[in-house]
């Protein structure tokens, strides 16, 4: 079963981390699946889910799993060390892959 207020919780997370990273795209990407998710009517909230499970999220060339933060980059975001900025993206990816496909574990 799908819990759409863990995977609100998750975006909060992911997006608090990518703005404080200047990641502005993904940010304004991940906004726009969180505002569908709280919409109360069940196709907004499919919708929501089909985004975030799509290839740019978790797949392909470009997806959100290619980001990287480095201080080459010069995307590192304030208060982390690049470890611990990717460490954090990394986890809190895999815990919202989890949350949009139950059925994948």
């Amino acid at each position: 079963m799908i819990d759409h207020l863990a995977i609100k919780h998750t975006l909060l997370e992911l997006i608090r981390l990518l703005r404080a990273a200047h990641e502005h795209e993904w940010v304004q990407f991940l906004e726009d699946a969180k505002q569908r998710l709280e919409r109360p009517e069940s196709t907004s909230r499919d919708a929501a889910l089909d985004i975030l499970r799509s290839r740019s999220v978790f797949g392909g060339m470009g997806s959100l799993n290619d980001l990287v933060f480095s201080s080459h980059n010069e995307n590192v975001p304030s208060g982390y060390s690049h470890e611990s900025a990717n460490r954090a993206l990394m986890g809190l990816l895999s815990r919202l892959y989890s949350e949009v496909n139950p059925s994948a574990e």
